[in-house]
């Protein structure tokens, strides 16, 4: 059986309790129902996937979900959930884990 990519920690306390089915500040005040779902769906896919190439893979026959690589951030990623919410995790190939995994708005710069 292949290994599965492994989620070391999230960013914070209320972003793993949204994951794991908890209660949280973050899913109830900020985050839409469906939203929240969609995250949670995102996440279980993650944690399913063998590693990054297979996540990728598995994100781009969504045509919702967006699994890119960020600029300017060493081993960042993004998952888009909707125009206004991302997923942004760190990955370290190495060990094979996603890592300071976070739910936080997308942010627009206005263009001129």
């Amino acid at each position: 059986m292949p290994f599965k990519l492994f989620v070391r920690n999230y960013k914070d306390r209320d972003t793993e309790k949204c994951f794991t089915g908890q209660k949280s500040k973050l899913g109830k005040a900020l985050l839409s129902a469906r939203i929240y779902d969609q995250a949670g769906r995102v996440v279980m896919l993650l944690k399913g996937s063998r590693d990054l190439t297979f996540a990728k893979h598995i994100f781009s026959a969504s045509p919702n979900w967006r699994l890119k690589k960020l600029n300017g951030r060493d081993n960042a990623y993004s998952i888009r959930l909707n125009d206004q919410w991302r997923i942004i995790f760190y990955y370290d190939e190495k060990a094979n884990e996603a890592y300071d995994l976070e739910v936080t708005p997308h942010d627009y710069k206005v263009r001129t």
